[in-house]
């Protein structure tokens, strides 16, 4: 592999967070309008629905932006970049399927476990100033934890 900058590939890095984003966002409809996360009892400090289609989108765009600007710096670290890029993105899909696609608040619970492990994994590998479009990222995804782990314990 070339150590030099290639656009496509940031590019595609970058299409490839709005695609994680998208598979995330076509679960959860349909388990808000079945009436079943609207039945879990939530635990204190729950948002209202509608922040999460705010925050998201912003988080979306800084992931994006955090790859373009890390490989942007590290061309010749590709594969050190991608790997914890690309479970991170991998993982940030699979919690929506897991939580509100199977409705299974505890098996989430160990997804976004795993995803904070990674984004933290993510933040040490691309350095500053990439890492620093990272911290909403990984201070909203541990308020998230603090919201799922909520509903494992008070919907036992």
């Amino acid at each position: 592999m070339s150590s030099t900058f290639r656009p496509a590939i940031a590019i595609l890095g970058a299409v490839a967070v709005f695609v994680a984003g998208g598979i995330g966002g076509s679960v959860t409809p349909s388990a808000i309008q079945d009436g079943w996360y609207g039945a879990l009892t939530k635990p204190p400090l729950q948002p209202p629905s509608f922040l999460f289609g705010i925050v998201w989108p912003i988080l979306y765009v800084l992931i994006a932006a955090s790859w373009v600007i890390a490989y942007r710096r590290q061309p010749e670290n590709l594969k050190a970049l991608a790997l914890p890029f690309g479970i991170q993105l991998a993982l940030n899909a699979l919690w929506s399927v897991v939580f509100f696609g199977l409705k299974a608040p505890v098996g989430a619970l160990a997804v976004i476990l795993l995803l904070l492990a990674t984004i933290a994994w993510m933040m040490q590998r691309f350095g500053s100033p990439a890492r620093w479009l990272l911290v909403p990222y990984i201070l909203w995804v541990s308020f998230a934890t603090y919201l799922n782990a909520g509903i494992v314990f008070l919907n036992r």
